[in-house]
């Protein structure tokens, strides 16, 4: 006969299982090194398109100043809430594109948001993410009031939180390689997303964003459906 086991002792580690295969997933733009830095030494690849020509600045480390260069990286002060670093492009010119990516291996998702600061109302960001081996962005792209650096670093400040319901999303195809986002509606496939990132378009000269905080949020995994179906199998075998 098998030993019946309490549900005192079943349910705790059901809801244990059901907590890890639903936690979010953030990817602060921190980093110990000073100064600042190339998104390579976060494991970020990023991309500038001037033009028709797309730029490969993974290993080039911006250097912060407005009017010198199309830059894009890792900043070099506290981003929202006292994280030590965000990430940043800068636009040297009008209509200026930029991406940023991080490979990932995560399960279906039900949302991704972000916090986000810009110093020009000229500059948009949309989502990007990868399944099945495509990428897609979001039809919306997302855009804030005015945000002075220090307000973007401020506790709290004034940066503003971005949110994209993968429910109700509206995706584009998108061409890494070219940086040129679809005009089509598009269905997002359900599977894992294997990576997730930003497209920026700086419509203006000098326009600087700002992002921080990226946090994804999938949705019940396989192992939480499989915790509660344990569960019932453990209420039948006590009966």
């Amino acid at each position: 006969m098998i030993p019946k086991t309490p549900l005192s002792l079943i349910v705790p580690c059901l809801l244990a299982a059901a907590s890890c295969a639903s936690a979010t997933v953030v990817f602060p733009f921190d980093n110990s090194g000073g100064g600042y830095r190339a998104a390579s030494s976060i494991g970020w690849n990023t991309y500038h398109l001037n033009g028709t020509t797309v730029t490969d600045l993974t290993n080039t480390a911006p250097n912060g100043d407005t009017g010198s260069v199309n830059q894009i990286g890792i900043g070099n002060s506290n981003g929202v809430g006292g994280t030590l670093s965000y990430l940043f492009s800068i636009s040297d010119g009008t209509n200026q594109r930029f991406a940023a990516v991080e490979s990932v291996s995560l399960p279906a998702t039900t949302s991704v948001t972000w916090q986000m600061g810009n110093n020009s109302n000229s500059t948009t960001v949309s989502l990007i993410v990868q399944s099945a081996g495509t990428w897609y962005a979001t039809q919306s792209a997302y855009s804030t009031a005015v945000t002075s650096l220090a307000q973007f670093q401020g506790t709290g400040g004034s940066a503003t939180p971005i949110s994209v319901d993968f429910s109700t999303a509206t995706w584009f195809s998108y061409d890494l390689d070219t940086m040129v986002v679809g005009s089509t509606g598009v269905a997002l496939p359900s599977g894992d997303l294997t990576g997730v990132g930003f497209h920026i378009f700086n419509a203006a000269d000098n326009a600087v964003t700002r992002l921080d905080n990226l946090t994804i949020i999938p949705e019940p995994s396989v192992a939480l459906l499989g915790a509660f179906a344990g569960l019932g199998l453990a209420v039948r075998r006590r009966r």
